[in-house]
Formats: structure tokens, C-alpha cells, sequence
């Protein structure tokens, strides 16, 4: 579709967003935040060879999909049962909050897109019951939780609960365990028909999203702040880190940084160190094995 797109074929040209000059991608601009400000500042790229912008929320080689175009689902559902039909028993939506784009909103968790997942759903039901839709929606938990959308009216079987897992190195940098039992107490208090699927870590980054209003309301924690704290704390700079992380992405305008990298002991070659280290990551994939909802173990994890 792209190629059709980019030699000036209007038909598949409307299955994006393309901008013949800058007004209008200037009024996106205004009021969509970025994802990756360092790496891929902006949520629009110039194509020269066709004369044209075109949104790309995420990196530039990745067009957004215009979802008024009735085609454009038509044609994701048509990959949707390709898979399903091939063998596949889960189907990953990445970056659910992102498909709706509205000029003057922020373009996130948009009414539309639970219509969307909740038509993606209704065919799944109908065509492949079993296979399973698993939503990533990295999101604090009162954004997250509706897409599972309702008992009546269900979305998402499955959502990454990225909030437990942001928490859980939260509490592992401050040592205060609070934060962490209201985050397990909310999703314990959920309906049983809402599953979500824990992890320590995966191909993804940390935002830092917690409850700061909690936070704030109960010890005056600013955000910003403490999303500094955090990643300076990973990155070893603070007395009794145990880690050598480095920065990803890092945002100094929201204090968001993803993180990579927890190996100083191998760095250092200190034994006693790398044994303290293996035991402390066996007791926190034990206490994500003993969380409600399923356990994802991400490749590579089970060789460690």
C-alpha cells in the first residue's frame, strides 16, 4: 500500500494521513505529545519523492493507518484471519490508544478506538472463538482497564499490566513496598473476567506511568522528580543502586527515560554481587508468577 501510495495513487493515499503543506500537520502538532522526541522528534515526516507529509506517530518508516477509511479495517482484519487461518492462537495489538487520530485532541484513548477493537472482537468471536486478543495499552490503570471493555460488551481478552510491572522497579529503587500493594490491591479487586498478563520485562521500554496522584496526596511525591530519581537510580548514581543501566529515549522535557541494562555485578566481575543479583531476580519473577492473570516469561528470561 505504501509504494502505491508514495507514486500519488489517491485510493491509497486515503488509507493514510497525507498533508499536501504543513497547516494541518501544524494543528497535530499543537496538541499531540511525542513519543520519541529524541529519536523521532515530531508526529509527521516530509516524503520528498512524492511532494508530501505524512503522520507517523511512532518512527518515520511508520505511516498511521486512517481508520475512516473503512478499507483500512477491512484490510487489517483480512491479515487478522490470514494469521488466525496460518495457526496463529494470539493476536498482538500494538499501541492501542494510538489508532484514532482527531485533529485537536491529544490522539490517545479516543471513543473511536473501542469501537474498533470492539468490532475486531465480534469477528473474532464469530470467525476463530478461540484465538485470543492481547492489547498493549501502556497506560496508567484508570486508562488501561476499559480495554477489556465490559462483561457485555467485551474488547480485549488479555492486557499487559505495565502499571504492576513500573511499579514493582519502583519499589525495587526505593525500597517502600506501599505504592506497589495499592497497585495489587486494584487489580485483585478487578472482575475475574479481566485478565491481564505480568511481566518483569520485555522487548519494550519503562515509562515510569504510577499513580501520582496517590503519590502525590500521600507523600507529596512530585512526578517529574521522581521519574528523575528512578532513572538516575538505575543508572547507578544514587548510593545502594545495585545497577549500570543506560537511558532510552530520555525525555528532559516529562522526565520519562527508558531504561536498558541491570549488570554491574558481571560488569565488575563480583561473584558475591551476581550471586545477591540472581537471588533477588528469582524472588521478583516469584512474586510475578504468584500475581493474578498469567505469567509471561520474555524470550530470553528462561535462559537466565
Amino acid at each position: 500500500m505504501s509504494k502505491k501510495a508514495r507514486q500519488g495513487d489517491g485510493e491509497y493515499m486515503s488509507r493514510y494521513f497525507f498533508f499536501k503543506d504543513w497547516s494541518i500537520p501544524a494543528e497535530y502538532e499543537k496538541t499531540v505529545p511525542q513519543v520519541f522526541p529524541t529519536t523521532a522528534p515530531g508526529n509527521v515526516t516530509w516524503l520528498e519523492d512524492c511532494g508530501h507529509y505524512v503522520m507517523t506517530t511512532f518512527y518515520p518508516y511508520q505511516w498511521d493507518l486512517d481508520y475512516r477509511n473503512p478499507w483500512v479495517f477491512n484490510e487489517m482484519m483480512y491479515n487478522f484471519l490470514f494469521l488466525v487461518i496460518k495457526g496463529m492462537d494470539m493476536i498482538y495489538i500494538d499501541a492501542v490508544p494510538y489508532i484514532w487520530k482527531e485533529l485537536g485532541t491529544d490522539c490517545r484513548n479516543l471513543s473511536q478506538v473501542h469501537t474498533i477493537v470492539r468490532m475486531m472482537r465480534m469477528i473474532g468471536e464469530i470467525v476463530c472463538p478461540s484465538v485470543i486478543l492481547l492489547g498493549e495499552v501502556v497506560m496508567e490503570p484508570v486508562k488501561a482497564v476499559p480495554y477489556f471493555g465490559t462483561v457485555e460488551k467485551p474488547e480485549c481478552h488479555l492486557l499487559y499490566d505495565v502499571t504492576t510491572m513500573c511499579t514493582t522497579w519502583h519499589t525495587v529503587a526505593t525500597q517502600d513496598t506501599r505504592l506497589l500493594r495499592r497497585q495489587l490491591d486494584i487489580v485483585n479487586s478487578l472482575l475475574k473476567e479481566y485478565v491481564f498478563l505480568n511481566y518483569l520485562r520485555c522487548h519494550d521500554d519503562i515509562g515510569w506511568g504510577l499513580d501520582y496522584d496517590w503519590l502525590g496526596r500521600n507523600f507529596g511525591t512530585d512526578e517529574k522528580a521522581h521519574k528523575k530519581f528512578l532513572s538516575q537510580w538505575f543508572q547507578g548514581h544514587w548510593e545502594g543502586s545495585v545497577s549500570c543501566g543506560e537511558l532510552y529515549n530520555d525525555d528532559p522535557t516529562s522526565g520519562d527515560a527508558r531504561l536498558c541494562g541491570n549488570e554491574k555485578a558481571g560488569f565488575e566481575q563480583d561473584v558475591a554481587a551476581m550471586e545477591r543479583a540472581v537471588r533477588f531476580d528469582l524472588a521478583l519473577h516469584a512474586m510475578m508468577f504468584m500475581q493474578t492473570g498469567l505469567p509471561l516469561l520474555y524470550s530470553g528470561d528462561e535462559l537466565a
